[in-house]
């Protein structure tokens, strides 16, 4: 009985541990939006500019949006911005990864396609081998009926190829 009780108290820990979290979490969420908000509120009256390209955005500008949320739009598709490079250069590694992908596909069933027809090239060597090694004995057979030990020699022939 004292393990349930001891395993109770446990459990009201982590709850109270939890809840306590959830409080935190609550707090810094509250907190982080007033300080998104200051931001805001400085960036107000003022104009910011793109150091790259020059661009200039500022409370003159009918813009739904905050300063800094403009910015970062700016910065997303200023062809001067490194990011710009960076996307770039990221956008054609994309492109060569899905050509290499396709490539390889393509290789894979030229590989897949081969092997079907070594394998079925294999088979027929194997049969013609057989037909030859029959037509072989025949012949000789036929040619030679009369030779010691030829009948014999065909047969360890026949269950050499088998």
């Amino acid at each position: 009985m004292s393990e349930l009780g001891d395993m109770g108290r446990a459990l009201a820990n982590e709850l109270a541990a939890w809840a306590a979290c959830q409080a935190d979490k609550a707090t810094l969420r509250a907190r982080v939006q007033e300080l998104e908000q200051w931001v805001n509120d400085l960036q107000g009256g003022r104009y910011i500019n793109c150091v790259y390209c020059g661009d200039r955005y500022g409370p003159a500008d009918e813009v739904p949006a905050t300063i800094a949320q403009v910015l970062k739009e700016h910065i997303e598709r200023c062809p001067v911005h490194p990011m710009s490079a960076l996307r770039a250069r990221c956008e054609d590694l994309e492109s060569s990864l899905e050509t290499a992908r396709s490539e390889l596909a393509s290789y894979e069933a030229r590989r897949s396609d081969l092997m079907a027809r070594y394998t079925k090239m294999q088979f027929r060597a194997e049969q013609a081998e057989e037909q030859g090694l029959a037509l072989r004995s025949a012949l000789q057979s036929y040619l030679y009926p009369d030779v010691p030990g030829l009948r014999e020699e065909n047969a360890r022939l026949r269950e050499a190829a088998e």
